[in-house]
């Protein structure tokens, strides 16, 4: 803090992630994914949210979970808890820090072309099954969620709290708003956000 002055936002992203069975996830497996995603998010939200209360100028946390928190995936049976665990940790951040001014918030990105993802995407198969549920027809670059984290972390989203965010333009998310409204009885998030 010292050489940067205050810290107004952090956006911590400890990934770990691997396809895999259930069959052959064992503990040592599940234990670095936990490891890793859930507990790398929580000590660093945990030690940003200290920093900004204590400088009492408020601030935004925002979590990186993963459409996988909603979703899940027949190979991330030890994955997607640790997301899901991200997005559930930003909403009770956003209640227990409200009160300090301190923004939390999640991005849920859906497929993006990373190291971590290369080797997936690399299966003509899976490229092609990703593209075609992808209206855009192509899967997200790291700089399509910078744009996302920039509006969250920044001033124009001062009563954007607990939100997540789909940083994706896919017809999975569609159904599962529409699936969502239709199971819990809620308006739609489009007629939620549209106003």
């Amino acid at each position: 803090m010292r050489h940067h002055g205050p810290l107004g936002s952090i956006v911590p992203i400890p990934v770990l992630w691997s396809l895999t069975t259930r069959r052959r996830t064992d503990e040592k497996m599940f234990e670095s994914h936990l490891h890793v995603n859930t507990r790398g998010t929580f000590w660093s939200v945990q030690a940003a949210a200290r920093q900004m209360v204590a400088q009492g100028k408020g601030g935004s946390i925002i979590g990186v979970a993963s459409i996988s928190a909603l979703l899940g995936g027949k190979q991330q049976v030890h994955y997607t808890p640790t997301k899901a665990s991200v997005l559930s940790m930003m909403q009770s951040a956003a209640c227990a820090l409200a009160e300090h001014k301190i923004r939390c918030n999640a991005l849920l990105p859906g497929h993006t072309r990373t190291p971590m993802s290369a080797g997936d995407l690399a299966k003509p198969e899976k490229m092609k099954a990703v593209v075609e549920r992808v209206p855009l027809g192509r899967v997200a670059e790291p700089h399509d969620m910078a744009g996302p984290a920039v509006f969250l972390a920044s001033d124009m989203s001062s009563y954007v709290v607990s939100i997540w965010v789909f940083p994706r333009s896919s017809r999975l998310t569609e159904f599962y708003i529409d699936r969502c409204t239709a199971t819990c009885g809620r308006r739609s998030l489009r007629e939620l956000t549209v106003r």
